[in-house]
């Protein structure tokens, strides 16, 4: 069985050297959108902190901080959608991120879908009901079952996040295969001494 230590870390981890650290991962950026079951109108937020967990049964999770007011409109409605940015949808990351835009840009656009409103141009969109949520430190995961979702400008190169700026990606001139994914992200850690070349071969 493998243990972890009991001891209290991170207490005083300095906030700006953990936000630099986490900032070198690069990451995609998402709007997340709930209808705010009071006043009937959606709501939305920027966010990088998304995930998918599961295949069986297609699951992804959200972290939404507690003081967003994205937070409780999407707590009671139980429900949520995320769309990928793509490269050229800087604005509307900047809008629900609460940064200023420039003037006469029109408003946003928002599309339903299977009953959860989503915002309109994205990569792609995906509809998820909420099945649990766990506080985590000053955020909430909220983890979906994936009940809608499709692409929509699959080709289209996506907007990404790195350094706490928005950036561009080129893709690798070597795609990964996804039988490699397929086959478990975890065999490197797996004893055996075949695995090693096996992955290799595949990739």
């Amino acid at each position: 069985m493998t243990r972890f230590s009991d001891a209290a870390g991170g207490t005083d981890l300095d906030q700006a050297a953990f936000r630099n650290a986490m900032g070198l991962l690069v990451t995609g950026v998402a709007v997340i959108t709930a209808r705010d079951p009071g006043t009937g109108e959606p709501r939305g937020m920027t966010a990088n902190a998304l995930m998918s967990v599961s295949l069986t049964p297609p699951l992804v999770v959200a972290a939404v901080r507690r003081g967003a007011r994205l937070h409780e409109a999407l707590r009671r409605a139980g429900a949520y959608g995320i769309t990928v940015l793509g490269e050229g949808q800087e604005v509307e990351a900047r809008r629900f991120a609460g940064l200023r835009v420039p003037a006469g840009c029109p408003g946003p656009e928002f599309t339903e879908r299977a009953g959860v409103p989503v915002l309109g141009n994205g990569l792609a969109w995906i509809v998820a009901r909420v099945t649990a949520a766990y506080p985590a430190g000053d955020h909430t995961l909220f983890v979906g079952a994936v009940a809608a979702l499709a692409p929509e400008r699959a080709d289209d190169p996506p907007l990404a996040f790195h350094r706490s700026a928005f950036a561009r990606v080129a893709p690798s001139p070597v795609p990964v295969p996804l039988q490699a994914w397929g086959a478990g992200l975890d065999m490197w850690g797996l004893p055996g001494p075949r695995r090693p070349a096996m992955i290799g071969k595949r990739l």
